[in-house]
């Protein structure tokens, strides 16, 4: 069950809606290329091999979610956008600013890493290393790449899963910006603003935006909590590029986020708490030099970035808890420095090298007193240490068969080294327009510094490993008017670091086996419209103890309908099946078992250019007030509807 207050202001919100979706009549039919069918023959993608290659190439299962469609889908968090995505679940755990955990094909979400600008940003001090898609906004984000399956041989540490790229945008043309309102349920205000523009030896982009809601009781008000916890958010990003010559670029990138919330004590009953507060702060930034050379045959790239979190909890005493109170802060940061260089060795040959190194920080202070007295618990300055060296050969033969063939050997401070490996063959038949894909690579994950070192560390903790594999075909019809892909995964994860209750520390206890199937499909039955749709079964297992992972939906599918109706008209119409999955009730003690059921979600979003400077938007989520639950006893959003007014420049 879950929360289900009434969305105010929603009769202003679906007014709003139903002004963007009036289009005059007498307005001439549109000849607009669809949005979300990216052609895979000339949609790049450089997260893959850290190379520009086209999807068409790559033997990777890789999503691309560009800015087109980010603007398309009007949705203000990244979080929303991934749950789009073939093979990814998406948890939070209650309202706007609640924990959101990203599970790629049913691997943990501690082995997923994010990246911003070629800089890894999960957080150090959090106990498996996750980052938390909570406050990321869509705010200047020109593109988000999400690969599939172990990444380890290109990123190192975090990435067995996968990894989700996030790429800031950069400005072109002349000096231009926008501003705009988003006004609706749960008393949500969004105001943004950007400026961008380019000139022959320089580009730019800048973005701010705030957020705020009035949100939900981040415990379900089913199970009787009653205090809504409002969430604030303020997020700047800029870039600033570099080009004194045709041969070198300098890129400067800037992201920072400001998140305010109010919290519950726990998910369930009584989990309300009206002086539970957090606080969290993020820094991103990097600079990364190319200089080309010998008529671009040799292209070497530096790249240094830090991605730095401080987050504040401070529960005050109050008529839930009057003799308690605790403060509860975190730091955590991440630096990288990387040498790359990307020779052109013929033709058919394109050799990669690096070499990188990365440090992990962090601090944490826990101080409480009770009826049962006072505690603290200091973990303080610990710090890791990795070198990493990797190489990576492109071979192509008669632009029909692709292969990447890589290795890597990362040697860590704390547990030594780790050696992983990556194929992935590609061959295109163009006479059926017929691809065939495969991979098959090893991953790893260091043990976290909150594993290593806090009252529940174990300093002789081993990384964990997975092997993973994954085939898949896509079929082409009707002149790439239609397209339909399948793609089965297997992976296995051993070494898995766990929590042992018995011995309150932290152990290489774990094995876990996922697998299953991706089905992707798009038609284009017109220029104006777009029909695309995805299905995922994922089977994610316990292998020590047969039962299934927590949070992991076995079955996944969805779809979007795309239509531009008339000039400077677009309209988006979709819906989310998430089928059901397993949990732990943590009110009861020791936890029990429950099983969440599955969900229908719909959502609708349109635009509407009136003038060739003012644009009105509005989107409706959860179209049908559907109740249900992503983490047990905490709440989530019903109904609710949004409008707003953009004006450029």
């Amino acid at each position: 069950m879950t929360s289900r207050l009434r969305p105010y202001p929603a009769v202003r919100s679906f007014v709003l809606a139903a002004l963007a979706f009036s289009f005059p009549a007498s307005r001439a039919r549109a000849q607009i290329d669809s949005v979300l069918a990216l052609d895979p023959r000339s949609t790049q993608v450089s997260s893959v091999d850290r190379l520009d290659e086209t999807l068409e190439q790559v033997g990777n299962s890789v999503t691309v979610i560009d800015r087109k469609e980010i603007e398309l889908r009007g949705q203000p968090f990244v979080a929303d956008l991934l749950r789009t995505v073939p093979g990814v679940d998406v948890v939070q755990s209650g309202g706007p600013g609640g924990t959101t955990s990203v599970f790629i094909r049913g691997d943990d979400s501690s082995h997923t890493l994010v990246v911003v600008d070629g800089v890894p940003v999960n957080d150090a001090s959090t106990p498996g290393g996750t980052y938390d898609f909570a406050n990321m906004t869509t705010d200047n984000v020109e593109r988000i790449e999400v690969l599939r399956g172990p990444q380890s041989v290109m990123y190192g540490s975090d990435a067995m899963g996968g990894v989700i790229s996030i790429i800031t945008r950069k400005g072109t043309g002349p000096l231009h910006g926008s501003a705009s309102g988003e006004w609706g349920s749960y008393n949500t205000n969004i105001y943004k603003g950007e400026l961008s523009g380019s000139s022959k030896y320089v580009d730019y982009s800048l973005a701010g935006s705030r957020q705020a809601t009035g949100s939900i009781p981040a415990a379900a008000s089913d199970a009787g909590n009653t205090i809504r916890d409002p969430y604030r958010n303020a997020t700047l990003s800029g870039s600033l590029g570099l080009k004194p010559t045709e041969d070198f670029r300098l890129d400067l990138n800037a992201r920072n986020t400001y998140s305010f919330y109010q919290l519950a004590d726990f998910g369930g009953p009584g989990g309300d708490d009206p002086a539970y507060t957090g606080a969290f702060n993020e820094t991103d930034l990097s600079a990364k030099a190319a200089l080309s050379s010998w008529g671009g045959k040799l292209l070497q790239k530096v790249t240094i970035g830090a991605s730095t979190t401080n987050r504040l909890f401070i529960d005050n005493p109050s008529y839930v808890n009057p003799t308690s109170q605790s403060n509860n802060s975190t730091y955590g940061q991440t630096t990288k420095d990387s040498y790359q260089a990307v020779a052109k060795l013929a033709s058919w040959n394109t050799l990669t090298v690096g070499v990188e190194s990365r440090q992990e920080r962090e601090h944490q202070s826990y101080t409480s007193s009770s009826s049962f007295g006072p505690y603290d618990s200091i973990l303080g300055n610990q710090s890791d240490y990795t070198k990493s060296a990797y190489a990576e050969e492109l071979l192509k033969y008669d632009d029909r068969f692709y292969v990447s063939i890589g290795g890597r050997r990362d040697e860590d401070s704390q547990f030594g080294s780790a050696n992983t490996y990556r194929i992935a063959p590609t061959l295109l038949i163009p006479e059926t327009s017929t691809k065939l894909k495969a991979s098959v690579g090893t991953g790893f994950k260091a043990p976290t510094l909150y594993q290593l070192y806090s009252q529940y560390g174990y300093t002789g903790l081993s990384p964990e490993r997975s092997q993973a594999a994954d085939v898949g075909v896509e079929q082409d019809f009707w002149d790439r008017k239609a397209t339909v892909g399948a793609t089965y995964f297997h992976q296995d994860v051993s070494n898995l670091i766990d929590f042992n209750s018995g011995t309150n520390l932290y152990y290489n206890v774990g094995r876990t086996r996922s697998s299953g199937c991706e089905v992707t499909a798009q038609v284009l039955p017109a220029k104006e419209v777009t029909l695309k749709g995805n299905f995922t079964y994922t089977s994610a297992r316990d292998l020590d103890n047969n039962t299934e992972l927590l949070r992991r939906p076995a079955v996944k599918f969805g779809g979007d309908a795309e239509w531009h109706p008339v000039d400077g008209a677009s309209l988006l119409f979709g819906g989310i099946y998430t089928g059901p999955s397993q949990d732990l009730n943590y009110s009861n003690y020791p936890a029990t078992p429950v099983t969440l059921g599955g969900y229908a979600l719909w959502h609708m979003a349109g635009s509407y250019a009136v003038a060739k400077h003012l644009t009105l938007t509005a989107r409706i989520d959860n179209m049908f007030n559907k109740r249900y639950e992503q983490v047990e006893g905490y709440g989530t959003l019903g109904i609710a509807g949004y409008g707003g007014v953009k004006v450029s420049f």
